[in-house]
Order: C-alpha cells, then structure tokens, then sequence
C-alpha cells in the first residue's frame, strides 16, 4: 500500500515539469472563490469525470493559482473524486467504483450534520475544443470527448492542445434533493454518482456542442424532410417543372444556406481574432458572462445581440470561446458570402440568409427546416433582431422572421427548453463612423468586396479603444410564454395554422428582447463626453464644467441605475476625459482663463452615433428637468401626470423597459437623487427648479438637452398634424412621413447640427407608428388620417419644454413650407 502510494506520488512529481512547461490554461471563472462563494476553510471535494493523473496535476496547479486548496492537500481533509474511467476488455463498466466509499462518506455527513454541508465542487478540464466526429484522423487524435485515454493519447494531446486548456469550476452540488428523498445507502450513493455523471453531459455540451454534422449527409437529410418535399410538389406543378428540378433548386438553395463548422477554421479565426481586437484595440470588456455558464448546461441557448459593425459577426463567437463555451451558428447576410471572407465565415459556423424570402416558398422551407435542425440537435444560434446594422447608434424596430421562426420549432415541442438571451454590443469607435454618415445622407450603401476587405488593412494601424460586450438578462420562450400566452401549450404539435395569437406575441417579444438589450448597455468615455458636448450650443465647454457634468451622470449612473445589468466605467470623471483624448474624440484648447473641451462640427455629427448609444439612460432625469424648462415650480402629482403623458411615446422609441407601476417608483427615485444633488429643491409639497445664481442651475439645464432631438421631431410631427386638422385635403400615414422627415432635414440644416440621423426617415416611421398604435392617430380604409382629441394636449406638453429659440425655428420653417 505504501509502495503503490509511493510510485504514485513519484509520477505526480514527473509529471510536473511537462505540465508546467506545456500547458497554460484559461480558469474560468477568473475567481471562483468569489463567484461561488467557496469557504476554503472548510474541506472541497473536486470531482473530476475521467480518470486522468495528467488532468489531477493541472487543477492542482491552477488550484493553488487561483486561491483555491490543492485537491492533493492533506490539510483541511481536502481530496479528489474521479466518476469515469477507460472501458477496458477486462472492464464491463466505466464506472469508478475506487471512490464510491467516499461519496457514501459525504452523503453520511449530510445526513448526521445538515448544517455543515461539504463542498462537491465539480471541476471540467477541456483540452481544447474540438467536439469530435469530424472526418479527420488527425483531430480525432486531438480529441479526449470519448472518456478517459490512453498514456499516448494523452501525451499527444499534452503536446498539441496545452495551450488551449480550459479549466471549468462549477458550482458547488447541494446534496440536500437526495438526502431528502431519503433510501439506502447504496441508493442514495449511485443517485449521486448519476447526478454528477449527467452534469459533466451537460457541460461538455455547453463547452464543446453536439458532434459536428457532415455538410454533405445534412443537406440530403434537409431536402428529404417531409415539409420540403411537400414544397417541392407544390412547386413543380406551379411552375409546371419536374419533381427532379424542384428538388435540385432545393439542394441549390440549402448549399447557398447551411454552414460548414470546422473546429480547425474556428480555432485558427480565434488566434487571428484575438490578435486584429489587440492590435486596433483595447480588449474586449465582457460583463455578465458568469450568467451564462450558469445556464448553458439545462437550457438550449439563442444569442440575440444588436448590431452596429461587421465585427460584431464572430465578435460573440470569440467572447463565448474564451468563456469556455461552444460558440453559436450565426445567421448572416448573404451579402457577406463573397470570397474569400464567405467560405472562412461558412466553417466559422455561419449560415447566410436573404434579405427577403417573399414569394420563394421553397427557399422559406429549406431555410426554416435548416433552423429546426440547429435548435433539434442541440447547436447554439445567433441572429441579429434588428435585420442589419444601425446606422444611428440607436437600437432599430426589431424584424421578427426569425423570432417567429424560431417560436414555431417551441411549438413544435422540445427536449430542453429555448433561452434568448440579449447581448448589448459597443464600441469606443467603430470603423464604419464615415460610411454609416454617407449612407444615412443618401450616397447609398456599397456592397461588400474583396476590395473592401484589402481596404481594411489601412484601418489596423489606427486605434478604436475599448469593445464592451455585456450579456443581458436571459429570456426562456417557454416561460415567457406561460406568463403572457396561458393556453399557448394548445398549439403544441399542431402549427398547421399560426394561433391567433402568435404575430402579436411574436412582436411583443421582440420587442422584449430589445429592451433586454437596452439594459444591458455598457457606457464608455466617449458615449459619456459626445452625451455633454452635444448638449451644447457650440459644441465646447469649460473643461471645469464638463467634469462636473461627468461627475454628475456618473453618480446617476451608480447611485440610481437604469439596470442592474448596466456596464459602467470604472474610475471618475479625470480617467473619463483622459480616456476620450486618447482616443482624440475631443480637443482641449489651452486658455489662461480655463481649458476648453470641444470638437470640430464634422466630428460632432459622427458623435451623434456614440451619444445615442446610451441616451435611454438618462431619458427620466432629462424628462424631469425638461418639464420645469418654463415652469419655476411643479406638484410631484402635476410631474408624473407630465412625464406619464409622455413616457408610453419614449418607451417604444428607446425600448425603455419599464411597466407603469416601475416607471412611477424610478420617477420617484431620480427625483429623490436630483434632491440630494440640489438640482430639485423640495418645499411647501412643491418642487422648484434651482436659482438662476446658482451654480446647479447650469448642470440643469444641460441635463434637459439630452431629449432635445427627439422633442423636436415629435413636435414636427405633431405640429404638421395639428396644421393638416385645419386643412380639407386628405393625407396618409406616408404623407405625413414624408413631409416631417423633409422639414426636420431643412431645421437641421438651418439652425442645428446637420446630423443625418435628426432626420432619418425611419425613425420618423417608427415614430407615427407608436402614435398609430396608442390611438393618437388612427388610420381610415382609405389609407388617409384621422386625427385624434388627444393630439392637442399632447402638442403643447411637447412643445412647453422647448426653447423660445427653437419653437419660433420651428414655426418659421413649417410657415415657409
């Protein structure tokens, strides 16, 4: 016994210098003592699901690494538990029966002391990420997704894959759920060993994905489906072509759309990413990842990020990689398929989609049957919701094909449940800045190239700061639709017709998962300065004053946050403006009367895009101060009856992601955080707005600008409205766009900032579309307008919190049109 223990100590000791020399592993978390709240006072189990000597001496160095007790630590009665071993001739199991004494030990523990509970930490070590049956002798030579290997295999693994280890901790198993059940002993212990047999599936599903599939063997299995070929009969007979040449567009249209997965592409574009976000960045922020590694083992994961450039395509895929998870397919836009950059995305893991799938049944039904067999066989998605890349910074409505598609396979009935989850995507800067300007003032979008691509090598040389990626609060479609559809569940299996219910609740939830991602968003320094400067008249300020001003939103920001999900710069308002120069977003004029922050017209325009990035975080505190722009003295009751009246218009622009009852407690909160900030002050049950001496009243007034753009449009709007009730001739819903986008164009021009996205028409449709669903307006059979009562009150509300100047700007314009 001795000697065997002996020799086994030994081959730990040689085994450290290779390990050490070979094998730089990710720990993930990056703290799981913190994360997980492990008392490491107190005895760790770590259970380890293969049996792999090679496996024990990597935790046992990263262990001590990351704070945590060496599982070969005699102190604190610490130890290891391995649940599998290699099946051999002579073995008829792979069970490891070695250490079932000591989880029948632990369970006895339990049960005599339920309040000194120990700690099962479950700890998964990939070597790297190749989750197998790939038709390569050589990757399966790098995979150990088959169990425990043998001592070569391991070696070569050792060799090839050191530097692509991941060491995952999970979270502490309670045993209370066994215990409780109650049994033998025998019982309880194999329920145990089932339990962590099961959560080492789950999460070697979550890290590395099902097997990849064959291109060639899905293709043929898509085109056999049933729903295809029933297209494909309904199609020969109407363009009156054979079965034959139905089925071979068919085969056309799934080459055109499946992806092409290769674990030896993805890992290749990980090195070559991660070197590109090193070189023209700062690194990638990632903020709640550990949310996701909490769910991806029970649930089938959907990303829904929003989309502002072309990075953002294998931007998540990186992040997911480098957290220890499978990256996702992603949908992209057939615009990208072009070589070389359309085959390398293909086995990166995209499918590309048209823009369009009107009037082609049969490309609709390859492509839907293609989705059903992603989410079937357990493959991670990605689309974008809002169907391309926003021009303005702002989140655009969400396209809702997808979605839709996406509830029908729900329909359908699932073995694990469908988790949204929102991920909010920003950028320092962004490299499309000056495309994204000339598209929006009508030069027109130009098509992706090969020439595109060499122009991009100019870019690598400049630097674009920070990316943020931040993961939101995640949304399961089965429970959201328990709580907003009821009887949802009578459609299961039955989607022959779409439910009465589906296209509203499909629309509902879209706009759900925008909102998810507008919580998530993450503020950066130059959101924070371009949110200031373009509040300005000239867009320069004393560099005092800005401090002050980032001081402000600052403690907003911390002291009485939009979400809990948010992302907010460390540091204070010195490291904001040091973080904004360095990336040259502002210029600071040297003045012996005080140092002057500014930027050029020509960069405040591309700021507008950055501002709007974080504007619906501080809609409320404007929206206050904005009703007190005429007013000395307000009622709290007159305030929200204000802000109320308004706030149904904003939350659908902005995706603001309160209900009533929230909004009402979050007014009450911002006003309370301007009262102890002296920019309210409460007296006889009324709230004045501070004196014109005093030195708030400064930091008030710049507040209130932040909405000044989208007051303004909503004024044009309704002003154009209330002028057409005084007028006989009839006009439509596309008159009315029309007309208000071309006199916000002539305002912006005249007398504000000539920023395309003042005037960009599709807002203004988003906009009418808003007044349209609240009733404000309501639309004839004929396709004309009736204005409603409301529309008055509403007018003068809006236009008594703008400025004289701007009023009589207004007024001036629409006159001369």
């Amino acid at each position: 016994m001795s000697f065997s223990l002996s020799l086994k100590k030994m081959s730990f000791r040689i085994l450290q210098g290779p390990i050490k020399l070979l094998v730089k592993a990710t720990v993930l978390p990056d703290d799981p003592v913190k994360e997980f709240d492990i008392d490491i006072a107190k005895p760790i189990h770590y259970v380890i699901c293969n049996y792999s000597a090679t496996d024990l001496n990597v935790l046992h160095r990263y262990c001590l690494k990351s704070g945590l007790p060496s599982p070969l630590s005699a102190e604190n009665d610490c130890g290891y538990i391995f649940v599998r071993k290699k099946r051999r001739f002579w073995n008829s199991t792979s069970n490891y029966s070695r250490h079932q004494p000591r989880l029948a030990k632990l369970l006895e523990d339990q049960q005599n002391n339920p309040e000194d509970k120990p700690q099962l930490l479950p700890v998964t070590i990939s070597w790297g990420r190749n989750p197998g049956k790939e038709k390569s002798l050589f990757r399966i030579m790098l995979s150990n997704t088959l169990g425990s290997i043998g001592y070569l295999h391991k070696a070569v693994i050792v060799l090839a894959l050191g530097s692509h280890t991941f060491i995952t901790f999970g979270k502490p198993l309670l045993l209370d759920s066994i215990i409780e059940e109650a049994g033998s002993k025998d019982h309880m212990t194999l329920k145990l060993t089932r339990m962590l047999r099961l959560y080492f599936h789950n999460q070697k599903t979550a890290s590395l994905g099902p097997n990849v599939y064959s291109r060639r063997t899905l293709i043929k299995q898509l085109i056999a489906r049933t729903e295809v070929q029933e297209v494909i009969e309904r199609e020969s007979k109407k363009k009156k072509i054979s079965n034959q040449a139905a089925a071979k567009l068919a085969k056309k249209y799934a080459k055109e759309i499946t992806g092409n997965y290769s674990y030896f592409v993805m890992r290749t574009l990980e090195t070559i990413l991660g070197w590109v976000l090193n070189r023209i960045y700062d690194g990638v922020k990632v903020s709640n990842a550990e949310r996701i590694r909490g769910v991806a083992r029970d649930y089938e994961l959907l990303y829904v990020p929003c989309h502002r450039s072309h990075m953002d395509y294998l931007l998540v895929s990186y992040v997911l990689y480098n957290q220890g998870l499978v990256p996702p397919h992603i949908a992209s836009g057939i615009n990208l398929n072009f070589w070389p950059i359309g085959p390398i995305l293909r086995r990166a893991g995209a499918f590309f989609l048209r823009r369009s799938f009107s009037g082609n049944k049969l490309y609709a039904a390859v492509f839907h049957e293609y989705l059903n067999v992603l989410f079937n066989k357990g493959y991670s998605v990605e689309y974008f919701p809002e169907g391309g890349r926003s021009r303005t910074g702002r989140l655009l409505q969400p396209k809702t094909g997808m979605l839709s598609m996406t509830i029908e396979n729900v329909l359908r009935g699932r073995k694990k449940p469908l988790l949204l989850i929102p991920v909010y995507i920003g950028y320092d800067k962004i490299m499309e800045g000056n495309s994204y300007l000339g598209e929006l003032r009508g030069t027109g979008k130009k098509n992706e190239s090969i020439g595109q691509l060499l122009g991009a090598r100019k870019k690598l040389k400049q630097s674009y700061g920070q990316v943020y990626v931040n993961f939101g609060d995640p949304v399961c479609i089965e429970t959201w639709l328990d709580e907003n559809q009821k009887d949802w569940r009578v459609s299961l299996d039955n989607i022959e017709e779409r439910p009465k219910w589906f296209t509203p609740k499909v629309k509902q939830l879209a706009n759900d998962l925008m909102k998810g991602i507008n919580a998530a968003a993450a503020v950066s320094p130059v959101t924070l300065i371009a949110l200031v400067l373009l509040s300005t008249p000239r867009y320069a300020i004393d560099k005092s004053e800005l401090l002050k001003q980032i001081g402000l939103y600052l403690q907003l920001l911390r002291e009485v946050p939009y979400s809990p999900d948010l992302a907010i710069p460390e540091g204070d308002e010195e490291d904001i403006l040091e973080a904004a120069v360095k990336l040259n977003a502002v210029q600071i004029a040297k003045q012996a009367m005080g140092d002057i922050v500014f930027f050029s017209e020509d960069t405040a325009v591309l700021m507008t895009y950055y501002r709007n990035n974080i504007v619906h975080l501080f809609v409320l505190p404007s929206l206050v101060v904005s009703c007190f722009r005429y007013e000395r003295s307000l009622e709290l009751k007159n305030l929200k009856d204000k802000c109320l009246m308004l706030y149904p218009y904003l939350r659908n622009e902005l995706f603001l992601h309160w209900n009533e009852e929230e909004f009402n407690e979050a007014l009450a909160q911002c006003v309370e955080f301007m009262i102890s900030k002296k920019l309210l002050i409460e007296k006889a049950n009324m709230l004045w707005r501070p004196e014109e001496s005093s030195s708030e009243i400064r930091r008030f007034m710049l507040l209130s600008e932040c909405m000044q753009n989208m007051l303004k449009r909503f004024a044009i709007v309704l002003t154009l409205l209330g002028r057409r009730t005084e007028m006989t001739t009839q006009f439509t819903r596309r008159d009315l766009e029309n007309s208000s986008q071309k006199l916000a164009e002539r305002v912006a021009i005249l007398y504000d900032i000539n920023a395309p996205e003042s005037f960009d028409n599709k807002i203004f449709a988003s906009l009418i579309a808003i007044l349209r669903e609240q009733g404000a307006i309501i639309t004839n059979k004929d396709g004309s307008l009736h204005i409603g009562n409301e529309i008055k009150g509403l007018h003068q509300t809006i236009i008594s919190m703008l400025p004289f100047s701007v009023q009589q700007q207004l007024q001036q314009v629409i006159k001369e049109a």
